[in-house]
This record gives structure tokens, sequence and C-alpha cells, in this order.
């Protein structure tokens, strides 16, 4: 079993786990990643010791293979230049298979969610202040 990681072409900030050699009849598949430096498994907010078995947003099946679509959520926390194995968990219960991850390509990572986007004050926009008006010009004996 090879595993690629690509972006996804249409939706910045998404991304495709291409699972290469691998037969199943089922959409219905679980999937783990195991960070290499320190072994923790990714879970969808952040990276655990105890195991986690994510589900992909949607599957397509092309034998003998699969594209697993995945979301901001697993694309946020994978980083190019750390090593990640992967693992596959069967629908029917069979016994997982595991690869190392490799990146295809550079990472396109989701743009920030903006804080407090719904209750944000509104924007103040800094301007420098306008220019003093000209000084009028006064005589010494105080006429103009």
């Amino acid at each position: 079993m090879n595993v690629r990681y690509k972006n996804h072409p249409r939706k910045p900030g998404y991304g495709m786990l291409y699972v290469e050699n691998i037969e199943t009849a089922s959409a219905d598949v679980r999937f783990a990643l195991i960070r290499s430096s320190d072994h923790n498994h990714m879970h969808p907010e952040r990276w655990e010791a105890a195991e986690c078995r994510l589900k992909p947003d949607s599957v397509t099946i092309d034998h003998p293979g699969l594209c697993l679509n995945i979301g901001p959520d697993v694309v946020r926390q994978l980083d190019e230049l750390d090593t990640y194995r992967f693992v596959f968990f069967p629908p029917a219960g069979g016994n997982p298979e595991q690869a190392t991850l490799e990146f295809a390509e550079s990472i396109v990572y989701p743009p920030e969610k903006e804080r407090d986007s719904v209750n944000a004050a509104p924007m103040t926009i800094k301007t420098d202040p306008a220019p003093a008006p000209p000084p009028k010009y006064v005589t010494p004996t105080g006429k103009r």
C-alpha cells in the first residue's frame, strides 16, 4: 500500500489522500495518522497519545485504490517536514494496513479563522489627522 497527500484542486485548505494498492468495496473506511516524532495520533482538534480512527469527508473508490477527501481540521495539523504513519482500517474489520504518508506537493493550509468574526466590533481605520490650516499672517501692528 502507498499513500500520497495532494491538495484539493478546487478547495484551498482541503486535501486528498490517495491510497494505492488497497482493495475495498465500501466507502465506509477509517484511517489513523500517527506522527513519527512522538507517536501521537491525530484527533480532530489536536494530537494525543490515545488511538483515534478518523473518518474522511468522502471516499472515491478507484480499484485498486481509494481517494480519501479530508477537511481543514486534518490538513491544518499536517506538517510536510514531519513523518507520519498512515493506518488503514478496512470496513469489514480485517487487518489494518500501514504505510508512510508521502507528500506529493506542498500543503496549502486553510485560512485562519477570523477571531470573533461574529461578535467583533466594527473595524476602525486609522488615518493621519487632517493637516492644520495654514496660520493667518498677522502684521506686527495687529492689522491684517
